[in-house]
């Protein structure tokens, strides 16, 4: 679980590429039916997004025992075995992610032999285009560039023409959301770039689109919500729109660790610091056990916290935690904490320490230059001011999501 640094330019042209940080549940759209004949797809949408992938596997099966010549039922398998793929070791994920590789190029034959026979099939359009979409994403992370770069292009394309024909098809919203954000969001050095190979976006038409999947979306909403609070992250202020969002998220989606710790982060942008500590000592209570590789991680945002309420004595407390591997990261907030506090002088001996340190990462000397010659000042309290509702009109009471869902070992706190 990383913590706070940003992107490189390298890294924002793979995300450009990719166009979509969608995982498995993008995929999840039933072939047939309107409303909430798409309740059992989204129920499996709502256990993925839960990080419980053996318990959706398991409504799968029953989902295929029912409807057994349903076509679909391939698409719904090449999304669980990628989120299976994830949690598999190093050696076994390769072969792992062949066969979700495989489960889905056979969806995509079968949508584009039927799309040939008769185009006006907007179900086979979206599921086409979000399929392409995933096997985008898999060969980039098997960094095969050109493949990911055709797949891509061709879910771009397909959904773009999917929702000037149908705009009500909702779902397609996140994965075109995610390629505008993305191709929008490149450094000015690499637009001319993005422009030059036909990959130029709108970040805030990104966010329009995710926010929309969010509300309208029939099944993947709770992926456009993950998406948007763990991957994306909101500028601040804008961000603090989207607590009430993460509440509810953590509360219902309790087996993905990935909402509490947004949720602490907003807090802390929203200038909620004392909130943000309550939220750091839940997720110590609730997900330590099965994901101890999280401690840094909470003990960041503890100091953090601490840093915000001005604490200095909690904030040095925590050297002991955080000075061996991350003395940069710890003596960046004491700088800050000693700004909030009034002591300039501390706080630039500090800065200027960090700046001529040729071991620090560019992105803290960064903030070092710009806090020394400006002091830091804590984040003012912020209220959201527009209300993003996820979408439960597909959502069943008899899901399996909980408060507090059975916990399933995994090598990755990602779903």
């Amino acid at each position: 679980m990383n913590w706070n640094q940003p992107a490189d330019a390298t890294k924002s042209i793979v995300a450009l590429l990719l166009f979509t940080s969608l995982l498995v549940t993008g995929l999840l759209w039933p072939r047939f039916g309107s409303a909430c004949e798409y309740t059992k797809a989204r129920q499996v949408a709502d256990l993925l997004v839960a990080n419980q992938v053996a318990a959706a596997d398991a409504l799968l099966t029953e989902f295929a025992q029912q409807q057994p010549t349903d076509p679909m039922l391939a698409l719904y398998r090449g999304a669980i075995l990628w989120a299976k793929a994830q949690n598999t070791s190093e050696e076994d994920r390769p072969a792992a992610q062949q066969k979700a590789i495989d489960a889905l190029h056979m969806v995509i034959e079968q949508e584009s032999q039927s799309l040939q026979a008769n185009p006006a099939q907007p179900e086979r359009q979206l599921s086409l285009g979000m399929a392409q979409a995933l096997i985008a994403r898999m060969y980039l992370i098997q960094k095969k560039w050109l493949k990911a770069y055709n797949y891509g292009r061709k879910a771009r394309d397909g959904l773009r023409d999917l929702i000037e024909q149908h705009p009500d098809r909702e779902d397609a919203y996140l994965v075109l959301g995610l390629y505008e954000y993305h191709a929008g969001s490149v450094p000015a050095l690499w637009k001319w770039f993005a422009a030059m190979i036909d990959l130029s976006g709108d970040a805030q038409l990104g966010f329009q689109y995710i926010e929309r999947a969010i509300q309208k979306a029939p099944v993947v909403a709770p992926e456009a919500a993950r998406v948007l609070l763990t991957e994306i992250r909101a500028s601040h202020p804008l961000a603090c729109d989207y607590l009430p969002l993460a509440q509810h998220m953590r509360d219902h989606y309790g087996g993905n660790p990935q909402f509490s710790v947004a949720l602490q982060d907003l807090h802390i942008k929203c200038g909620q610091p004392q909130k943000a500590l309550a939220e750091t000592r839940h997720a110590q209570n609730r997900y330590l056990e099965q994901y101890p590789d999280m401690q840094t991680a909470l003990d960041i945002r503890a100091l953090i916290a601490y840093r915000e309420l001005g604490d200095m004595q909690r904030v040095d407390a925590m050297a002991s935690k955080l000075e061996k591997n991350y003395p940069f990261i710890w003596n960046l907030n004491k700088a800050k904490t000693a700004d909030i506090n009034g002591d300039r002088s501390v706080a630039t001996d500090i800065y200027q320490s960090l700046i001529e340190d040729d071991s620090v990462p560019h992105w803290i000397q960064k903030q070092a230059r710009q806090y020394r010659d400006q002091a830091y000042r804590r984040f003012k309290a912020q209220s959201p001011q527009r209300e993003i509702v996820l979408n439960t009109q597909c959502a069943s009471e008899s899901s399996a999501v909980v408060r507090q869902p059975p916990r399933e070992k995994s090598n990755t706190a990602k779903n």
